[in-house]
Parts: structure tokens; C-alpha cells; sequence
């Protein structure tokens, strides 16, 4: 790797991981025991939460009991990448957030409070900020430093990478950052084909951090398929290193392949699938191109990727968009399709990484130079704006507590699910508003 190219990778890391960590809103809610069962892990060598039993609270909705020991109902993915942070904390005997005691000792004794949020922000904030270097490597294939950093700050502060992401350790990092690298090393393996089978771990893993990743499994599995047969059997086996270890455990625990988070009955549960396709690409506070109005670009991106390859099965764009179309329509047939006491598109996060790339060959024809023709420097002026805005929208969610009351005041939106199209009632311009932040001003509607 040249020079520049390290210099501006340490830029990028450093930069992102402190704007998420000085950022104090923590994400609340399903993550709050991923730190205590990474403690249990490395304490008792399994991930039920028997030791923590005093400190939870009966009809503990995150917690289940199944044959006798307690478990969380959410995928293990995210609780597994925390192993090794938690590890190197556990070997500090006292540490000042903790009280002046170890982090093992802190989490057999307290449930899940601000300071245990805040560690969790920080060490999301760590593996948001790895996404992000990914992401301009893989960016740095196709354009130049200058548009690879310009994608990279889309990614990084324009999209729910910023606002979910590097809040807590939802499944949506982990699952994302999974992604990332997965598409990463197929990306790369066009050059070096034999890189082609490691993709198979981020990818197997991706599925223990979020259920929807099987989507991605098999449309990238039936891509190496087409375009790297010779590899095919190693990508299986790299696969199964993860997966086969994951069934057999699940089976040990409920007797059955997978966990009940995993039951496809979660899918079709949506009565009014057709409205939550719509509202989750455009509802006020929940629609993917309200919170990053800049990804309306990527569907330009890979109608310019199509024009220009005329795609086929040895494209992975063409997959990609499969994935990101299946995604959408699976989302939007969860019972709660608008991802509960949450920011914005949450359940979008995991697919993010596939539009940034649609943005690839949207940048690549972007200038502001006078010797370009009108017509590019009113596209790339508009495309600036719509970035900022993006930009704007997930900066007042990440540093705002306001934003995230929205789901409950002035009532539970689950109680009012019409507040989802409000246009007077948006939820990233709360705590900006009169009325106590409940109103939007007046302009906007």
C-alpha cells in the first residue's frame, strides 16, 4: 500500500472513531446484555446468563429460559465480537468508570446502566470506524483518493452507519461491517481469484449476527458459483467452518437448527406489506431516502453500472441489487416493520454497504471544474447538497437524545402507527422545533 494511501487510512480511522465516540447518545434497548454474555463467555466458557440472574427483572423481554438457564432472544454475533474487547479490559484489575473495581466484577454486580452503554457505544464506535476503512479500500479500486474519502465520509456520517451502527452493539454493525468485507474480498478477488473462499467466513458469520443475511449468503454463494467455479467448493467449506459449529449449538440449546429469533413465521406477520414498502424508503421517520437522501443516487449508480457492462451473471452488481431488493421486501413484511424504539431506516443498516457501492459510478463522473459541461456541475452540486443534508440528518440523531424520544412522545408510535407519516412530526428535527420539540417549523409543512 503507498504511502498516502496509509496516511489517509489513519486519517479515516481516527477521524470516525472519535466523531462516534464523542457523541454521547448510546443506542437503548435490544443491546444492553451483549457486554454481559461476552463476560459470561470468557468467564464460563458459554453464553447463557445464569450468574446475572439477580439482576433481571421478571418479563425481561431480551431474556428467555430454556431448560432451566437464561439466554438472550438476539442472535450471538454481536456478543462475540465484544469477546476480545471485554478480554483486554478483564485484564485491568480496577478501572475508573467502573468504580474503581474490574469490569468482571462490575458486570456481576450492575445491570445494564449508562456506563455499560457507554463501553458498548465505544466499542461499536471501533468496528463502525473499521467499516469505514474498508470501505474506502474498497472505494481506492475504483477512484481516486479524494472520491474514495468523499464516499467514505457518505458512509460513515451520511447513513445509519453513524446514527445506529456506532451507538451500541445492535446486531446492524456487526452484521454490516460483515458485509463490508465479504464484498470487500470478492471486489479484490478479481485480481487474485484465490482470495475468493475467505469471503465465506464474514459471510457465514454475518448469519449469527443478523437472520436477513441469509439472503445475502445465497445470492453471493450463487455468484462465486457463476464467476468463480474453480473456488466454489473452498468458499462451501469456509462457510461451513462458521455455520456448522453455530447449528450444532443452537441444537444443543432448543433442540431445533436454528433459535426461535431465527423462524421464518417472523415473515409475512405485515398485514399492510404494500404501505410498509413504501414508508420504509419514505416515511418522515422512517424512510431511507428521507434520513440519506444521497442513496437516491445509488439507484442511478446501478442503472449507469448496467448501461455500461450490461450485466451478467459474473457481475456482482447484479447481486448486490438482488440483495438489496429481497431485503427491502423482507423488512417490510415484519410485523414491526419500522424497527421499534430505533432511529430512522434501522433495519436498512445491514445493506448500506451495497448501495455506497451503486454511488461508485455516480462519483466517478462527478466535477465542479468549468471545463465540464452544465449539465455535470448542477448533477454534482445537487449531489453535494443532498450529502449534506444526509449529513445533517443523522448529526442530529447521533448527538440529540431528542430524536430518539420521538418514538414515545407525545405517545407510543406502536399506539399511533399514522405518527410514522407525519410530515409536522419528523423525527430527526426534534429538540430543533418550538413546542418542546414536538412540532416541526412551520416551512416544513
Amino acid at each position: 500500500m503507498k504511502v498516502n494511501n496509509i496516511r489517509v487510512c489513519a486519517i479515516i480511522f481516527l477521524a470516525t472513531f472519535i466523531g462516534y465516540a464523542i457523541c454521547i447518545i448510546p443506542a437503548q434497548g435490544d443491546s444492553v446484555w451483549s457486554l454481559h454474555i461476552a463476560e459470561s463467555f470468557i468467564r464460563t466458557g458459554n453464553f447463557d446468563l445464569d450468574e446475572y440472574r439477580p439482576l433481571i427483572m421478571p418479563e425481561e423481554y431480551r431474556i428467555e429460559e430454556v431448560q432451566g438457564h437464561l439466554f438472550s432472544v438476539y442472535p450471538l454475533g454481536a456478543p462475540i465480537i465484544a469477546i476480545p474487547f471485554i478480554y483486554a479490559l478483564d485484564l485491568f484489575d480496577s478501572l475508573p468508570f467502573c468504580g474503581g473495581v474490574s469490569l468482571s466484577t462490575y458486570l456481576l454486580n450492575q445491570p445494564p446502566d449508562g456506563v455499560v452503554m457507554q463501553l458498548e457505544k465505544i466499542i461499536a464506535s471501533l468496528l463502525s470506524a473499521v467499516n469505514c476503512l474498508i470501505i474506502f479500500l474498497l472505494a481506492r479500486q475504483y477512484l481516486d483518493i479524494a472520491k474514495s474519502s468523499v464516499l467514505t465520509v457518505i458512509f460513515a456520517f451520511g447513513t445509519s452507519t453513524w446514527s445506529v451502527a456506532s451507538r451500541g452493539l445492535w446486531q446492524h454493525g456487526p452484521s454490516m461491517l460483515c458485509l463490508t468485507i465479504a464484498i470487500y474480498i470478492l471486489i479484490i478477488a478479481k485480481k487474485k481469484p484465490s482470495l475468493v473462499p475467505l469471503a465465506g467466513f464474514p459471510l457465514a458469520f454475518s448469519f449469527l449476527a443478523r437472520p436477513t443475511n441469509i439472503i445475502s449468503i445465497l445470492l453471493l454463494t450463487a455468484y462465486v458459483w457463476f464467476a468463480y467455479r474453480r473456488y466454489w467448493i473452498y468458499y462451501i467449506i469456509c462457510l461451513a467452518v462458521i455455520l456448522v459449529p453455530f447449528v450444532l449449538y443452537n441444537y444443543s440449546i432448543y433442540h431445533t437448527l436454528l433459535s426461535p429469533y431465527y423462524s421464518p413465521q417472523k415473515l409475512g406477520n405485515n398485514p399492510f406489506q404494500g404501505s410498509a414498502l413504501a414508508a420504509t424508503l419514505l416515511s418522515p421517520s422512517r424512510g431511507l431516502f428521507i434520513f440519506s437522501p444521497i442513496l437516491i443516487w445509488s439507484i442511478y449508480g446501478f442503472y449507469r453500472t448496467i448501461r455500461q457492462y450490461r450485466l451478467g451473471p459474473h457481475h456482482i452488481n447484479l447481486y448486490l441489487f438482488g440483495a438489496t431488493i429481497l431485503h427491502w421486501i423482507t423488512i417490510s413484511s415484519f410485523g414491526d416493520w419500522a424497527g421499534g424504539y430505533s432511529i430512522g431506516p434501522r433495519y436498512f443498516t445491514d445493506v448500506i454497504p451495497y448501495l455506497i457501492v451503486f454511488l461508485i459510478p455516480v462519483l466517478d463522473t462527478l466535477q465542479l471544474s468549468n471545463k465540464t459541461s452544465i449539465a455535470i456541475r448542477i448533477r454534482s452540486i445537487v449531489f453535494i447538497c443532498l450529502m449534506g443534508f444526509s449529513i445533517f440528518v443523522h448529526y442530529r440523531c447521533s448527538t440529540d437524545i431528542e430524536p430518539s424520544l420521538w418514538n414515545s412522545i407525545p405517545v407510543n408510535y406502536y399506539q399511533d402507527q399514522g405518527r410514522l407519516w407525519d410530515w409536522s412530526d419528523v423525527q430527526f428535527l426534534r429538540g430543533l422545533c418550538p413546542n418542546n420539540g414536538i412540532q416541526a417549523p412551520k416551512c416544513w409543512y
